[in-house]
């Protein structure tokens, strides 16, 4: 016989202590939306470009950070080792270049001057100059309205 205490049931039902939200952020000037589908897709590298044709570059947080780890796991369904491994075999094949890894502050800068970036953030990492398209909570996305 199973024996629960009260306080048990909500530890079990309550979001994981490592689970995380994401910004997804590009360039000011860029209008396009984005799905989640697309959104697999670009990090995925099954497509290089934003819905309106335009060439996307990807930005990523450390790939030894927490927030990278989480982000593979809740997008991709990947662990952040087999992301890597899916991704360097795109790069020996010549389907891709290298990932790139910076910290927030640097994410930040190269958006604002990129116009093709696109990058993930912690959801608790103050924005400016640079547009959010949405946030992924618990691996599911929302949009944010687009501003014109």
């Amino acid at each position: 016989m199973l024996i629960l205490c009260s306080g048990c049931w909500s530890l079990m039902l309550a979001r994981p202590l490592h689970a995380a939200d994401f910004v997804v952020v590009v360039h000011n000037d860029n209008r396009s939306a984005i799905t989640q589908q697309l959104l697999m897709q670009l990090y995925l590298k099954k497509t290089a470009a934003f819905a309106d044709g335009k060439a996307a570059t990807l930005l990523h947080l450390p790939r030894s950070s927490a927030e990278h780890q989480q982000f593979c796991l809740e997008l991709l369904n990947l662990t952040a080792h087999q992301y890597q491994s899916y991704w360097s075999r795109l790069v020996f094949t010549g389907n891709a270049s290298n990932l790139q890894f910076a910290n927030a502050n640097s994410i930040l800068q190269q958006v604002q001057q990129n116009p093709a970036a696109i990058a993930y953030l912690p959801a608790d990492t103050a924005l400016s100059g640079v547009r959010q398209l949405g946030f992924l909570r618990n691996g599911q996305w929302q949009e944010s309205p687009v501003t014109h």
